[in-house]
């Protein structure tokens, strides 16, 4: 069935349901000799009317648009698994990319701390590679939060990275807040719809930001293993 020709026959049953109504009451109140009451009545209801006609009209004007809803991770599943695929060394899209350091590395050990030793924002692996030479190369993966269907994630705030004489130290990413209030038609626009818009809910997803290090295959990297998770790719 057209769900205008469905809109259109759930419009005239209600209306039919409520002019029975009106009809059925408004005898009974005469039989009882109640004329004050009925034609208090009568306005009540008249203007219940005419307000649902107004809506109607101005819901058929309404731009056509489905109620937000979380459409979970089919789409954009791939950006979810990122951690495995750089574990498995794949190659990584451009966008994903939040910033690319390069660092001189005389030092035959590279330790790795971060704020407070612990981090739970972001996450830390590193990567031997016979590529480099002297150097260690850094890059920073943004995290990535969805708010139903809306994109945060260029808003997400990055680990601060710095690095001096064989020690590379990460800061956790600043407070991070977001607002977010949207509006939906409710009743009497809902009756005309047949959608129940305070059954909807939300949902969201997010994924940390991932900082990979590619250190030369010959330095040792280090870290404090009692309060930190560091892996290797190998």
């Amino acid at each position: 069935m057209n769900p205008m020709a469905g809109i259109i026959i759930n419009l005239v049953i209600f209306m039919g349901i409520i002019l029975f109504v009106f009809l059925l009451f408004s005898k009974g109140l005469k039989r009882a000799h109640i004329t004050s009451s009925v034609k208090k009545n009568s306005w009540i209801l008249g203007g219940y009317i005419i307000i649902l006609f107004f809506s109607m009209v101005i819901y058929f004007l309404m731009p056509e648009a489905e109620h937000i809803k979380w459409k979970g991770r089919a789409e954009g599943e791939s950006d979810f698994l990122l951690y495995e695929r750089l574990m498995n060394k794949e190659n990584i899209e451009e966008s994903y990319l939040a910033s690319k350091e390069t660092y001189d590395l005389t030092e035959r050990v590279l330790e790795i701390r971060s704020q407070d030793n612990y981090f739970q924002e972001y996450m830390i692996m590193y990567e031997k590679t016979s590529e480099i030479k002297g150097e260690i190369e850094v890059r920073l993966y943004k995290g990535i939060l969805t708010v139903e269907q809306f994109d945060l994630s260029e808003e997400l705030p990055t680990p601060s990275i710095m690095y001096s004489n064989g020690i590379l130290e990460v800061e956790h990413p600043v407070y991070f807040e977001k607002s977010i209030a949207y509006t939906a038609p409710e009743f009497p626009f809902s009756q005309f719809s047949g959608q129940r818009w305070t059954m909807q809910g939300y949902g969201h997803s997010s994924s940390d930001a991932i900082i990979y290090v590619k250190v030369p295959e010959d330095i040792e990297v280090t870290w404090n293993e009692e309060f930190m998770i560091i892996p290797e790719v190998k």
